[in-house]
């Protein structure tokens, strides 16, 4: 599709900080949508992406069919998607930015949602130049993570809306966010999923169009590896007091948070999965 510059994708394994990263960049002046929901997700691109999702069977915490997507099935997807994006529903992404969006070639914009790691072959497809950020994490701080937002979403009482959709049975009350990652070893399988998705993705777009952080560097050193980015980005911008005031307020502690967890935990967790070990040891994980 033609544009007047093509997006960034910002791509990872949820929880491993992907909306960190686009606060940072979303104040430091890249558009990544008018209408975002609570975890700074494009409601217009997550629409499109669960749709993608919902399409070939997949959920964001059960991606294997992805495993059995053939050509076929990318053209067909990429097609609609690109049929969305050109019409007049792309607005809801795009505001009062619809003219910068399509014709000024200097116009930085893009879109945040973990579901861009298994969606990024049909993306690519829709805009061929578009560039990726993949950002991930220790795999033992996502685990836990992913494992205490699952047990407190299970843990809350039934909202009124959900009341209605359990009275009528109409589609999922959502009784758990998922019931996958409730159990440490599935969560670590998952990141292991995620994550060797993400790093493919530098295969299938090259080099020049693929830049992989970790979230540790984004919070302990925050100046020098926002520096990288918005030199893969080709920015030439200052820390605004206001981001600068943001960073200040990350919490450090949860760069490698799961150190202060029992060594046996993370110890015994990351060798009964040899896949996981491995990719983690590539990112320089561990020793």
């Amino acid at each position: 599709m033609q544009t007047g510059s093509q997006p960034i994708l910002i791509i990872g394994m949820h929880r491993s900080g992907t909306s960190l990263l686009t606060r940072i960049l979303s104040e430091s002046g890249v558009f990544l949508g008018r209408n975002r929901e609570g975890n700074d997700e494009s409601e217009f691109f997550l629409w499109l992406n669960e749709w993608m999702y919902k399409e070939i069977g997949a959920s964001w915490d059960n991606v294997d069919n992805f495993k059995f997507a053939d050509d076929n099935y990318y053209r067909r997807v990429s097609n609609v998607l690109e049929s969305k994006v050109d019409s007049m529903l792309f607005r809801y992404y795009t505001g009062f930015k619809r003219h910068k969006v399509r014709y000024d070639s200097s116009f930085v914009w893009g879109w945040k949602d973990p579901r861009n790691t298994f969606a990024v072959r049909a993306w690519d497809k829709v805009f061929p130049g578009a560039k990726i950020i993949h950002i991930y994490r220790h795999p033992i701080d996502v685990v836990k993570s992913l494992m205490v937002r699952a047990h407190e979403t299970a843990s809350r009482p039934l909202s009124f809306r959900q009341k209605i959709k359990e009275t009528l049975l109409l589609g999922r009350v959502q009784y758990c966010q998922s019931y996958r990652v409730k159990h440490a070893d599935e969560a670590l399988k998952l990141w292991s999923d995620y994550v060797a998705e993400g790093i493919r993705s530098r295969d299938l777009v090259g080099q020049r169009r693929y830049f992989a952080i970790s979230a540790e560097s984004l919070i302990l050193d925050p100046h020098r590896t926002l520096k990288s980015i918005f030199d893969f980005l080709g920015l030439d911008v200052a820390l605004s007091d206001k981001v600068k005031l943001y960073l200040n307020s990350v919490d450090e502690t949860r760069a490698f948070a799961y150190k202060n967890e029992e060594a046996h935990f993370v110890s015994d967790l990351l060798k009964n999965n040899s896949q996981a070990f491995d990719l983690a040891k590539s990112l320089g994980y561990c020793d």
